[in-house]
């Protein structure tokens, strides 16, 4: 076995603020754009709520080789300063948007490359069936992207 780090990314996704339930997450997501809107994109980030990453493999377009890769077959977690590797905010016709980048290790097969890796999730659509949430959906996104940026030991 042996350890590669991932990294998903989303570009430009649209919050859906009309299916929001919770009062606090709305409160917080309207306070953030807010502060987008004067240009205080650090403390908008910082007033964004906790937001978790999920991936569920039984979710790609191809079962094909999950157990060769992958020991997990879900990977659910908290974004702190260890995986969120980049985050922007802004407002798109009067939205609030964000792009996100995650990194996070997977422990895989002794044998398996990382092109042989990286040519997996691009076509078992493994991109699409990750997302990052604060408890709201996306009315649209310029979609994601997985890529293996490190082969470990």
């Amino acid at each position: 076995m042996k350890k590669m780090t991932l990294n998903w990314h989303i570009k430009r996704a649209v919050i859906d603020f009309k299916t929001l339930e919770d009062k606090d997450t709305l409160n917080s997501l309207r306070r953030a754009k807010q502060l987008v809107d004067q240009k205080k994109y650090i403390e908008a980030i910082q007033a964004l709520p906790s937001m978790e990453f999920y991936w569920k493999l039984e979710q790609t377009t191809s079962e094909k080789n999950i157990g060769k890769y992958f020991q997990q077959q879900e990977y659910h977690f908290v974004l702190d300063e260890r995986h969120l590797d980049n985050l922007k905010i802004g407002i798109q016709n009067a939205n609030l948007c964000l792009s996100i980048s995650v990194v996070f290790d997977v422990i895989v097969e002794d044998g398996v490359s990382r092109d042989e890796l990286n040519k997996w999730l691009w076509d078992s659509g493994a991109w699409m069936s990750a997302s990052v949430t604060g408890e709201w959906t996306y009315i649209e996104d310029d979609g994601g992207h997985f890529e293996v940026i490190q082969l470990g030991v």
